[in-house]
């Protein structure tokens, strides 16, 4: 079962509707936990019931109060298929709703955190990995949310999502600032954005990596993927940090600037960017090796994730982190050394040659092992 708080003050009903916009006939009754799942439902849980592209979720309200759930959050529709005499809270938009309700609920934790988002079709693990790294180098304890897993300090939890369902979400964050979890590096899906799911999370930055073709079964076209990651920068983070080594980036920039503070990330040596990457170089075990400008200095780094293009996850990690007051003094030798699973992954068994196991799981990651080989020693490639 997925993490929640040890301690949960109980709210009102009448207080989530204020929140809300909702109403409610039963405004006295308290929860003490919020689910979407009724097979997840704890006592004194809200059940949350949202209609689904073939089944209204209130269809399982009456399973989800037989477990200890004490009300049902739900839309008009919703509500007229309630058992009688349940308690409700009914709201216009339950998707919208369910973050901040479950926020509400836990305590609003991300304001007892740093939570750094990274959103982009690619590299959002390598980064969030990285920016782990450099904040145990820096002392911090962190957690992370992402593809790969969650983390609550060194404890490893599967929540089968990139990024959780709200109510899973803000338990998490809950149980991260229970256990003293200063910093969270947090992957943020198009998904996620579109769905609602990091509604409630105020975000201390937000960072981009890139945009390619991916997801056009869920978005309508490349114009609705970007809107989607657009919603990152919306102004629920208080700082920004952009690659814009592409148009989609630069676009990205103008969005976030409109809304607060901005740097940008460039791997070209002539790009006009805030922080930028040069003499990058790639050694025989696959390493790369680059030098960052920044407005505060120079410095050399590297990244043991091989690819050249993870130079660009490797610099915006430092710029997030910057952004948090981590040093890149203090990050670059961390990052330079981390290892990502399952991500350009060197594999060493003693043999003469170069092992990598990597994900490759959409069209330009499966292009990169080709663009490892062209910036590399010029060794075979199998």
């Amino acid at each position: 079962m997925l993490s929640r708080p040890s301690q949960v003050s109980p709210t009102t009903l009448g207080s989530l509707a204020g929140l809300t916009g909702g109403r409610t006939g039963r405004p006295q009754v308290s929860v003490t936990g919020v689910t979407v799942a009724s097979d997840g439902t704890r006592p004194g849980d809200l059940f949350v019931a949202a209609p689904g592209a073939h089944v209204h979720g209130a269809r399982f309200a009456a399973e989800a109060l037989a477990a200890g759930a004490i009300a049902v959050m739900t839309d008009a529709p919703g509500a007229l298929m309630l058992p009688p005499r349940v308690a409700a809270l009914v709201v216009t938009d339950v998707r919208a709703a369910v973050g901040p309700v479950a926020a509400a609920v836990y305590g609003r934790p991300s304001s007892r955190l740093r939570v750094l988002g990274v959103t982009g079709t690619s590299g959002k693990t390598t980064t969030t990995f990285l920016m782990r790294a450099g904040l145990l180098a820096a002392g911090r304890h962190p957690g992370l949310v992402g593809t790969v897993g969650t983390m609550i300090g060194d404890d490893q939890v599967n929540t089968g999502f990139t990024t959780p369902e709200a109510p899973q979400l803000q338990a998490l964050l809950a149980v991260m600032a229970e256990r003293a979890v200063t910093d969270v590096a947090m992957e943020v899906s198009s998904h996620a954005l579109a769905l609602g799911r990091a509604e409630g999370i105020e975000f201390a930055v937000a960072g981009f990596t890139n945009l390619s073709q991916d997801h056009l079964d869920f978005h309508a076209d490349m114009e609705d993927y970007f809107a989607a990651k657009a919603r990152l920068f919306d102004g629920r983070a208080a700082r920004a940090a952009v690659v814009v080594d592409d148009d989609w980036g630069r676009r990205m920039a103008e969005i976030a600037a409109a809304r607060g503070p901005v740097v940008t990330v460039g791997t070209g040596p002539d790009a006009p960017a805030d922080w930028r990457a040069t003499d990058v170089r790639v050694d025989g075990s696959g390493a790369t090796h680059f030098t960052v400008t920044w407005p505060g200095g120079t410095l050399a780094a590297g990244c043991a994730v091989p690819g050249r293009y993870n130079v660009a996850n490797a610099l915006l990690a430092l710029a997030v982190l910057h952004a948090v007051d981590v040093a890149p003094e203090v990050a670059a030798p961390a990052i330079a050394g981390a290892a990502v699973p399952g991500r350009m992954e060197r594999v060493d068994a003693g043999q003469p040659y170069l092992a990598i196991v990597d994900y490759s799981h959409k069209p330009p990651a499966g292009e990169w092992p080709q663009r490892l080989q062209r910036t590399g020693d010029g060794g075979r490639l199998v």
